[in-house]
Parts: structure tokens; C-alpha cells; sequence
């Protein structure tokens, strides 16, 4: 039972800060990375020994490395221009190149998901590691500010709603519902920028 609780605890310890990352993140805070931190080890601990949805974990813990680098980028450029840090214009990937990156994702986890299939507890092992991948194309889409990555992030996050939803972490999947509104939110302000870079380049 104190185990039960032990998880129950931190699964709404991770939709609390989970909730406060947005919050401070929308302002521009530095201290948002601290609660994207304390989220995401949150959830590691959860996926490990509740959830069993290990990709996920590595996934959270890929998170929580990003937001240590991030606190240390934010303290190194504080005194800056967010529009000199942010530089790089908003770019588009044609469908071929979406496609190989599918087509990738697809060739990893397929093999990966039916090995571990084998044990009852890791029964959403294939959609565990497809989530990871495309989470991992995605961060990287969004370092070079490519508008697709918001698809990316879509995708991951209903994955994420819908596996720890079955899994019974119901307060994570409402964090990841919560991500996969401002996501969206998100996207639309990207699509604009992109769309009046258009509109710039044809002056």
C-alpha cells in the first residue's frame, strides 16, 4: 500500500511541476527548468517500477539532461537577446524527408518492440519505443526550428496520454494532454512566423 502511494505521490508530483514548467516557461523563466527537471525524474521513477514503460524512462531522463544543459545555456546567455539566441529562421521538411524518418523509427522499433513483447510487463513496449524515437527526431527538428517537429510532438504526446492512460498513471496522461495543448498552441504561432517569412521573401 505505501508503495501504491509512494507512486500515486509522484505521479501528481510530476503533473504539478509538469504544470508549473509551462507556466514559467510561457514568461520566459529561468527557474522553469527546474521544474521540467524535478517532472521528468519524477516520471523516470514512475516508469521504471509503476508504469514499466522503459523507453519512456530513458526518454524522461533524456528530458531531465536537457533542462540541466538548458539552466546552464540560460545562466551563459541571460543578459542577451532572446532574438539573438533564437536566430535561425523557421524551415519546412519536404515528405520524403519525413518519410525516411518514419521509415527509421519503423525499422528500430519493430525488432525492438516484438523482443521485449515477450514479457507480459512490457506489453506496450513497440508504442514505448516509437514514442522515444520520434521524441528524439522531434528535439532535434526544434533545435534547427523546423516547423514539423510540432508534428512530431503531437504524436508523441497523444502516445504518451494513451500509454499512461492503460497504464493506469491517469495524472500523467492528463500532463501529457495538457503538453499536447500547448504544443498545438505552439504550432500556430510557428506556422505565422513561417508564413509572414514567406510573405518577407517575396518583398
Amino acid at each position: 500500500m505505501a508503495f501504491d502511494d509512494l507512486m500515486i505521490g509522484l505521479q501528481w508530483t510530476a503533473l504539478v511541476f509538469g504544470l508549473f514548467y509551462v507556466g514559467f516557461a510561457t514568461y520566459g523563466k529561468r527557474i522553469c527548468w527546474f521544474f521540467l527537471l524535478a517532472s521528468t525524474l519524477s516520471i523516470a521513477v514512475v516508469d521504471f517500477h509503476h508504469t514499466h514503460l522503459y523507453f519512456d524512462a530513458v526518454l524522461q531522463l533524456f528530458f531531465a539532461v536537457l533542462s540541466i544543459i538548458n539552466i546552464g545555456l540560460w545562466r551563459k546567455h541571460s543578459g542577451e537577446d532572446p532574438q539573438n539566441i533564437t536566430s535561425l529562421r523557421i524551415s519546412t521538411l519536404d515528405i520524403r524527408r519525413n518519410l525516411a524518418y518514419f521509415l527509421v523509427v519503423l525499422a528500430i522499433a519493430v525488432p525492438t518492440g516484438y523482443f521485449l513483447q515477450w514479457d507480459l510487463l512490457k506489453a506496450y513496449a513497440f508504442l514505448d519505443s516509437v514514442k522515444l524515437l520520434l521524441a528524439i527526431i522531434a528535439t532535434f527538428l526544434l533545435i534547427y526550428r523546423i516547423l514539423d517537429t510540432w508534428y512530431y510532438w503531437v504524436l508523441v504526446n497523444v502516445m504518451s496520454a494513451y500509454l499512461f492512460y492503460v497504464t493506469g498513471a491517469w495524472p500523467l496522461a492528463l500532463l501529457s494532454l495538457i503538453y499536447l495543448a500547448v504544443t498545438l498552441k505552439i504550432f500556430v504561432v510557428w506556422y505565422r512566423q513561417f508564413e509572414e517569412q514567406k510573405l518577407d521573401a517575396k518583398i
